[in-house]
C-alpha cells in the first residue's frame, strides 16, 4: 500500500510456533518507477457508495471526506481523506474494535505518537479519537510509498540514497530512544517516504515506552525476519534491538535481499541462521558501508551497544551534512478541535 500506517491485515507479534505465513513482509504491487528516487502512489479505484456503511459513520460525522482506500485488512482500513480544518490530505486509520483483538495497542500508538509530535522523522499524528465501536488515528499522508516497495523494485540502491535514507531513520530512532521508546517492529514496510524521497518511521503499534539499558524487557514481539537475536533468545533487551533491525534494512537497500533469510520458517530456524550464517558482502559495496552494516548486525547486544555509539561520526557519513536533514521543517499545528474528544 502507498500509505503503510500500520499493517492492518495482521499483528506482526510473532510468537514461537506461529505460522510461516506471517514471516515475510507482504510487499504490495506498485506502478513502475522511472529512476531510483521517483515515487508514485498505487492507483486505487474510487470509493463506491456501498462502502459508506456504519463502520465509517463516526469518522464521517467528524467532518472527513474520504477519497480512496490506501490500505485495508482484517481489522479496518487506512483512508485518504480531506478535512475542512486543513488543506492537507490526511491518512485516516480506522480500526473496528469488534474485529480487533488488541484495542489497547492502537491507543498506545496514539499516546506514543503524541510524545514525538512534530518530529520530522516520525509520521505525524494530527489527532485521535474513539467510540464504542471504532479507534481512529488521523495521520499525515505520505505519497512516496514505503521502503519495501523501493527495495523490491530498485535495490541495490545508489549509495547516496542509502546514506540519506539511513540518516533519516537514524534521526528517527534517536528521538524515540531519547524518550525511552523502543520501536520493536522496524522494517521496510514501516518506513514511509514523502514525495521528495525522505524517510519517516511509522507504525508504533508494537512500540513500548519506559525502556532503557537499566530497564530492560523480555516480550517476544515484532516481525520475525527483523527481530534481534536477544528477542528470539528471550534475553532481556532494550532499544538496541532497533539497531539490529536497521542493519537488516540497510543491507537490503545495499544488496537487495535479506542477509540471513534462506527460507527458514520458524523462530528457532531464524535464530540458528542469525547465530551461524556468515553474511555475504558483494565486493562492489563501499567498505565503509559494509563496516556500518556489520556494526549494526552485531549478534551480542552488549557488543552492539559499543559498536553503534556515535554513528553520525562513522566514515560512511564522512562530510555528510547532518544539519541539513535535521532542519526539516516541522508540521504546522492545525486546529482539529472538531475531531478531538
Amino acid at each position: 500500500m502507498s500509505q503503510a500506517h500500520g499493517a492492518l491485515s495482521k499483528i506482526d507479534a510473532i510468537k514461537s510456533g506461529s505460522n510461516a505465513g506471517a514471516i515475510k513482509d507482504q510487499l504490495p504491487a506498485v506502478l513502475p518507477r522511472a529512476g531510483a528516487m521517483k515515487y508514485q502512489s498505487r492507483s486505487v479505484a474510487p470509493i463506491t457508495n456501498v462502502m459508506w456503511d456504519k463502520s465509517y459513520r463516526l469518522a464521517m460525522e467528524k467532518g472527513f471526506t474520504f477519497q480512496k482506500i490506501l490500505g485495508q485488512g482484517t481489522f479496518g482500513k487506512v483512508m485518504l481523506a480531506s478535512h475542512p480544518g486543513t488543506s492537507k490530505m490526511l491518512a485516516v486509520k480506522i480500526i473496528e474494535k469488534r474485529n480487533y483483538p488488541y484495542p489497547s495497542i492502537s491507543l498506545i500508538e496514539g499516546r506514543l505518537l503524541e510524545q514525538v509530535r512534530n518530529n520530522p522523522f516520525i509520521t505525524h499524528l494530527y489527532g485521535s479519537f474513539q467510540s464504542k465501536d471504532q479507534l481512529v488515528l488521523v495521520m499525515e499522508y505520505l505519497s512516496g510509498g514505503d521502503l519495501s516497495q523501493l527495495i523490491m523494485h530498485s535495490a541495490p540502491l545508489p549509495e547516496d540514497t542509502i546514506r540519506n535514507l539511513t540518516a533519516d531513520i537514524l534521526c528517527g530512532l534517536e528521538i524515540l530512544h531519547s524518550k525511552n521508546i523502543v520501536h520493536r517492529d522496524l522494517k521496510p514496510a514501516n518506513i514511509l517516504l514523502d514525495d521528495a524521497g525522505r524517510a519517516k518511521i511509522a507504525d508504533l503499534g508494537l512500540s513500548k515506552s519506559g525502556v532503557s539499558e537499566q530497564n530492560r524487557i523480555r516480550e517476544n514481539c515484532g516481525t520475525l525476519l527483523y527481530m534481534a537475536p536477544e528477542v528470539l533468545q528471550g534475553i532481556p533487551y532494550y532499544t538496541l534491538v532497533d539497531y539490529f533491525s536497521l542493519g537488516i534494512i540497510v543491507y537490503q537497500m545495499a544488496v537487495g535481499k535479506h542477509p540471513f533469510w534462506k527460507g527458514q520458517k520458524t523462530p528457532r530456524e531464524i535464530l540458528r541462521a542469525l547465530l551461524s550464517v556468515n553474511v555475504y558482502y558483494p565486493p562492489q559495496i563501499n567498505p565503509h558501508l559494509c563496516d556500518l552494516i556489520k556494526r549494526l548486525l552485531q549478534i551480542e547486544q552488549e557488543r552492539r551497544n559499543i559498536q553503534v555509539r556515535d554513528l553520525r561520526r562513522h566514515l560512511f557519513f564522512k562530510n555528510f551534512d547532518w544539519a541539513k536533514i535535521q532542519n526539516r521543517a516541522p508540521h504546522p499545528e492545525i486546529d482539529f478541535r472538531s475531531i478531538r474528544i
